[in-house]
């Protein structure tokens, strides 16, 4: 591992001085080393009072040298390098090579070739990489949240109809390599002084971006960017088409921290989202299903979208993209339902017996029951809400019949005549009906705005297995 400069001058010349003293003492002369007194002093060191045959004399501490690290808004953290660099003339390894040196002495071996020595202490004494690290992932700068560092970008006008440079920001995400290796180069060049001071701004310490601003790499792209303002993107959702061209998709296009173009799948996923068809748009049937109602969707995948489209764009072609189609059916969202309300229904089956119909107003929703055994689960739509309520209670089936046309007044008091294929009333004038001839969609919120005028609209395959199956005095619970 790295040394400071300091410190190695001090190991150097506490080397040189031992092998000295005990080269005069041993009577080994040299061209390279003179004699340096009885009792010369380095670094702190007495040498003179080095006992040949007993190293343990040797007791000296360097002392820590305090690193100031200056971060962003005004903070200041210290670092003392007692907590990564050990006492090297008290250890043992420090010893050993002033042993092997003084045997190396004794064999007429030229000392100068032994200051290389100080690359064993370099890797077995000064440094510890795991205290170094500890050290550094104990300061604040890695404790707290941090704002990321963000590249040099592009951003399009729209009225130049082109692309410009935004300038990159440094954040305050320290690269801890990056300060390790400040530490230790600050070191090397301590020069005998205690106090070091990182500024972690000036000494590009923070992350820094791949991509800056004026670089050769952000005017290839801009350029490349400019030059691929002529493609043509179509969306096919169902029967509807969408047509997008480069007033639309240019801000869509954007740089990566690698410096590659790229198109924003969110800003596709807004634009899709926001059509008329948006709704009906999900990354999977799952996600469909989530919404428990009876639709026909369309299946996307943003990133293939994005791969595609950015390359049409890049390549000034026209492209055509088509939504895969699904159905998502009563079949589908009725267990759902089922699943959410068993605990009420298994309530309700104690309550009324083998046989019964239930229909949660709340949730739009309708089970039947015969022989304790779930015949069918349903959307359906009541009673336009605050104004034509389907009544809550306890009912029972009063009769049923076919071929109904069900007769009433408006709210603006024009007359309806609506026939109906299964009829099963539970009181008076309401009840449960088939509305297929005037209604596309049952459940969800519809009641809310467009529902009936007090019966129970149902699907009519559902309602005509009920009709089917009933018994006549059937318990209705309507809640």
């Amino acid at each position: 591992m790295r040394i400071s400069k300091y410190i190695k001058g001090f190991i150097g010349l506490a080397i040189c001085g031992v092998i000295a003293y005990f080269a005069v003492d041993l009577g080994t002369t040299t061209n390279y080393w003179s004699p340096i007194g009885s009792d010369p002093i380095v670094s702190g060191l007495h040498l003179g009072s080095l006992n040949r045959n007993d190293l343990s004399s040797i007791n000296h501490n360097p002392g820590d040298i305090i690193i100031q690290l200056d971060e962003k808004n005004n903070i200041s953290e210290t670092i003392k390098t007692s907590t990564f660099i050990e006492n090297s003339v008290n250890s043992s390894a420090f010893k050993n090579i002033v042993k092997k040196n003084l045997l190396n002495l004794n064999n007429n071996i030229e000392p100068v070739n032994l200051i290389n020595q100080t690359s064993i202490i370099e890797d077995s004494l000064l440094y510890d990489k795991d205290n170094l690290q500890n050290t550094i992932d104990n300061l604040e700068a890695f404790n707290v949240a941090t704002v990321p560092t963000v590249g040099a970008n592009v951003k399009f006008n729209s009225e130049l109809n082109q692309y410009y440079p935004i300038s990159e920001r440094i954040g305050t995400e320290v690269d801890r390599n990056l300060l390790i290796n400040k530490i230790i180069d600050n070191l090397e060049t301590a020069n005998n002084d205690n106090n070091q001071v990182i500024n972690l701004e000036v000494d590009k310490v923070y992350k820094q971006p791949k991509i800056t601003f004026g670089s050769p790499a952000l005017t290839n792209l801009i350029n490349q960017l400019n030059n691929s303002l002529n493609a043509q993107l179509t969306y096919e959702v169902g029967w509807h088409s969408y047509d997008i061209d480069s007033s639309t998709y240019a801000p869509w296009m954007k740089i990566n921290d690698n410096g590659q173009i790229y198109l924003d799948q969110m800003m596709l996923k807004d634009y899709l989202m926001n059509s008329s068809m948006g709704s009906n748009i999900f990354t999977s049937k799952e996600e469909a299903l989530a919404n428990k109602q009876v639709m026909t969707g369309y299946l996307v995948n943003y990133t293939t979208e994005a791969i595609e489209d950015r390359k049409a764009i890049l390549s000034n072609s026209n492209i055509t993209r088509t939504l895969n189609e699904f159905d998502i059916t009563i079949d589908d969202i009725a267990p759902i339902y089922t699943q959410e309300f068993q605990q009420r229904l298994n309530q309700i089956n104690q309550e009324l017996g083998p046989e019964f119909v239930y229909i949660n107003l709340g949730q739009q929703f309708m089970w039947y029951y015969k022989n304790n055994q779930l015949i069918v689960a349903t959307p359906v739509t009541s009673g336009t809400s605050g104004g034509h309520d389907t009544p809550t209670g306890l009912f029972e089936v009063q009769g049923k019949a076919m071929n109904v046309t069900l007769k009433g007044e408006n709210d603006d008091g024009s007359k309806y005549e609506s026939p109906v294929v299964y009829w099963i009333p539970f009181n008076g004038g309401i009840g449960i009906h088939d509305a297929d001839n005037w209604r596309s969609e049952y459940g969800s919120d519809v009641y809310l705005y467009n529902g009936s005028h007090g019966c129970v609209n149902t699907p009519r395959e559902k309602v005509k297995v009920i009709y089917e199956n009933i018994s006549d005095d059937c318990p209705i619970l309507v809640e």
